[in-house]
Protein backbone atom coordinates (compact mmCIF):
# COMPACT_ATOMS: atom_id res chain seq x y z
CA UNK A 1 0.00 0.00 0.00
CA UNK A 2 1.06 3.58 -1.11
CA UNK A 3 1.56 5.63 2.07
CA UNK A 4 2.14 9.53 1.86
CA UNK A 5 3.82 11.71 4.62
CA UNK A 6 3.78 15.23 5.17
CA UNK A 7 7.01 15.77 3.13
CA UNK A 8 6.11 13.74 0.33
CA UNK A 9 3.13 15.36 0.21
CA UNK A 10 5.01 18.77 -0.07
CA UNK A 11 6.74 17.09 -2.78
CA UNK A 12 4.44 16.56 -5.65
CA UNK A 13 3.88 20.30 -6.76
CA UNK A 14 7.79 20.50 -6.86
CA UNK A 15 8.29 17.74 -8.74
CA UNK A 16 5.39 18.98 -11.13
CA UNK A 17 6.34 22.63 -11.20
CA UNK A 18 9.68 21.37 -12.50
CA UNK A 19 8.70 19.41 -14.96
CA UNK A 20 6.24 21.66 -15.74
CA UNK A 21 8.91 24.73 -15.72
CA UNK A 22 11.50 22.46 -17.75
CA UNK A 23 9.13 21.63 -20.70
CA UNK A 24 8.43 25.84 -21.09
CA UNK A 25 11.74 26.59 -21.29
CA UNK A 26 12.37 23.59 -23.77
CA UNK A 27 9.64 25.26 -25.81
CA UNK A 28 10.62 29.04 -25.74
CA UNK A 29 13.29 30.04 -27.55
CA UNK A 30 16.31 32.11 -26.41
CA UNK A 31 19.25 33.43 -27.69
CA UNK A 32 21.49 31.71 -25.58
CA UNK A 33 19.96 28.37 -26.07
CA UNK A 34 23.28 26.16 -24.65
CA UNK A 35 22.83 27.77 -20.84
CA UNK A 36 19.33 27.26 -21.30
CA UNK A 37 20.03 23.35 -22.13
CA UNK A 38 21.84 22.97 -18.99
CA UNK A 39 19.86 24.86 -16.59
CA UNK A 40 16.94 22.59 -18.25
CA UNK A 41 19.02 19.49 -17.61
CA UNK A 42 19.68 20.76 -13.87
CA UNK A 43 16.00 21.32 -13.45
CA UNK A 44 15.33 18.00 -14.95
CA UNK A 45 17.32 16.21 -12.33
CA UNK A 46 15.99 17.66 -9.39
CA UNK A 47 12.16 17.00 -10.50
CA UNK A 48 13.30 13.61 -10.95
CA UNK A 49 15.02 13.70 -7.58
CA UNK A 50 11.98 14.72 -6.18
CA UNK A 51 9.80 11.99 -8.19
CA UNK A 52 12.26 9.11 -6.73
CA UNK A 53 12.05 10.58 -3.11
CA UNK A 54 8.06 10.91 -3.76
CA UNK A 55 7.58 7.53 -5.20
CA UNK A 56 10.03 5.72 -2.75
CA UNK A 57 8.30 2.28 -1.02
CA UNK A 58 10.47 0.27 0.53
CA UNK A 59 8.50 -2.85 -0.33
CA UNK A 60 9.57 -1.93 -4.23
CA UNK A 61 13.70 -1.59 -3.19
CA UNK A 62 13.68 -4.77 -1.19
CA UNK A 63 12.78 -6.58 -4.19
CA UNK A 64 15.39 -4.60 -6.97
CA UNK A 65 17.62 -3.28 -4.69
CA UNK A 66 20.11 -2.71 -7.14
CA UNK A 67 18.44 0.83 -7.92
CA UNK A 68 17.97 1.53 -4.52
CA UNK A 69 21.27 4.46 -5.20
CA UNK A 70 19.91 5.50 -7.93
CA UNK A 71 18.45 8.95 -6.76
CA UNK A 72 22.24 9.52 -5.66
CA UNK A 73 23.40 9.28 -9.39
CA UNK A 74 21.56 12.94 -9.36
CA UNK A 75 23.73 14.23 -7.17
CA UNK A 76 26.66 13.30 -9.60
CA UNK A 77 24.96 14.87 -12.07
CA UNK A 78 23.61 18.06 -10.24
CA UNK A 79 27.73 19.62 -10.14
CA UNK A 80 28.69 19.41 -13.63
CA UNK A 81 25.28 20.64 -14.83
CA UNK A 82 25.54 23.90 -12.42
CA UNK A 83 29.30 24.10 -13.80
CA UNK A 84 28.31 23.92 -17.47
CA UNK A 85 25.44 26.09 -17.38
CA UNK A 86 27.65 28.70 -15.22
CA UNK A 87 30.01 28.60 -18.01
CA UNK A 88 27.45 28.94 -21.00
CA UNK A 89 25.10 32.23 -19.27
CA UNK A 90 28.89 33.47 -19.38
CA UNK A 91 29.08 32.55 -23.20
CA UNK A 92 32.63 31.02 -22.33
CA UNK A 93 33.69 29.16 -25.09
CA UNK A 94 32.14 25.32 -25.17
CA UNK A 95 34.44 22.48 -23.62
CA UNK A 96 35.24 19.66 -26.87
CA UNK A 97 32.92 17.35 -25.92
CA UNK A 98 35.11 14.74 -24.50
CA UNK A 99 35.79 16.79 -22.23
CA UNK A 100 32.29 17.60 -20.81
CA UNK A 101 31.99 13.73 -21.15
CA UNK A 102 34.81 13.40 -18.47
CA UNK A 103 32.19 15.08 -16.18
CA UNK A 104 29.64 12.80 -16.09
CA UNK A 105 32.35 9.48 -14.94
CA UNK A 106 31.42 9.90 -11.84
CA UNK A 107 27.83 8.83 -12.40
CA UNK A 108 28.25 6.89 -15.00
CA UNK A 109 30.99 4.64 -12.33
CA UNK A 110 28.08 4.81 -9.82
CA UNK A 111 25.61 3.54 -11.77
CA UNK A 112 27.53 1.17 -13.63
CA UNK A 113 29.66 -0.57 -10.70
CA UNK A 114 28.45 1.07 -6.88
CA UNK A 115 24.66 0.99 -7.26
CA UNK A 116 24.81 -2.81 -8.49
CA UNK A 117 27.87 -4.20 -6.51
CA UNK A 118 25.72 -2.87 -2.83
CA UNK A 119 22.72 -3.27 -3.81
CA UNK A 120 23.63 -7.13 -5.06
CA UNK A 121 24.78 -7.48 -1.45
CA UNK A 122 21.20 -5.93 -0.04
CA UNK A 123 19.65 -8.61 -1.91
CA UNK A 124 21.95 -11.59 -0.59
CA UNK A 125 22.92 -12.41 -4.39
CA UNK A 126 26.68 -11.35 -3.22
CA UNK A 127 27.61 -11.71 0.41
CA UNK A 128 31.16 -10.93 0.91
CA UNK A 129 30.24 -7.82 2.45
CA UNK A 130 28.59 -7.62 5.66
CA UNK A 131 25.81 -5.69 6.15
CA UNK A 132 27.82 -3.02 8.15
CA UNK A 133 30.34 -3.02 5.44
CA UNK A 134 27.62 -2.16 2.94
CA UNK A 135 26.35 1.02 5.35
CA UNK A 136 29.79 2.28 5.54
CA UNK A 137 29.49 1.97 1.42
CA UNK A 138 26.60 3.96 1.76
CA UNK A 139 27.62 7.03 3.58
CA UNK A 140 31.17 6.80 1.43
CA UNK A 141 28.88 7.21 -1.55
CA UNK A 142 26.91 9.65 -0.04
CA UNK A 143 30.32 11.79 1.03
CA UNK A 144 31.44 11.62 -2.41
CA UNK A 145 28.82 12.79 -3.95
CA UNK A 146 28.66 15.94 -1.25
CA UNK A 147 32.02 16.83 -1.82
CA UNK A 148 31.88 16.44 -5.80
CA UNK A 149 28.81 18.51 -5.97
CA UNK A 150 30.63 21.29 -3.29
CA UNK A 151 33.93 21.28 -5.82
CA UNK A 152 31.24 21.76 -9.01
CA UNK A 153 29.85 24.27 -6.99
CA UNK A 154 33.37 25.82 -6.24
CA UNK A 155 34.46 25.59 -9.65
CA UNK A 156 31.33 27.37 -11.14
CA UNK A 157 31.67 30.20 -8.21
CA UNK A 158 35.71 30.33 -9.13
CA UNK A 159 34.33 30.60 -13.20
CA UNK A 160 32.17 33.68 -12.51
CA UNK A 161 34.22 35.78 -10.56
CA UNK A 162 36.96 35.07 -13.28
CA UNK A 163 35.23 35.85 -16.38
CA UNK A 164 32.18 37.80 -15.46
CA UNK A 165 34.47 41.18 -15.26
CA UNK A 166 35.36 40.40 -19.42
CA UNK A 167 31.05 39.13 -19.86
CA UNK A 168 29.76 42.92 -18.59
CA UNK A 169 32.73 44.48 -20.66
CA UNK A 170 31.91 42.31 -23.96
CA UNK A 171 27.84 42.53 -22.92
CA UNK A 172 27.18 45.59 -21.25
Amino acid sequence: MIENTWLEIALYPGCIQGFFLAYLLQRKKQSNREAVRYFNALLLTLSILMLLRVSYQPSFFKTFAEIILLPDVILFLAGPFIFLFTRALLRLEPQPKRIRLLHFVPAMIHVSVVNTFLGLHLKGILTYLSMRQVFIGFLWIEAAAMLSLGIYLCLSLHTYYRYREAFFEKYA
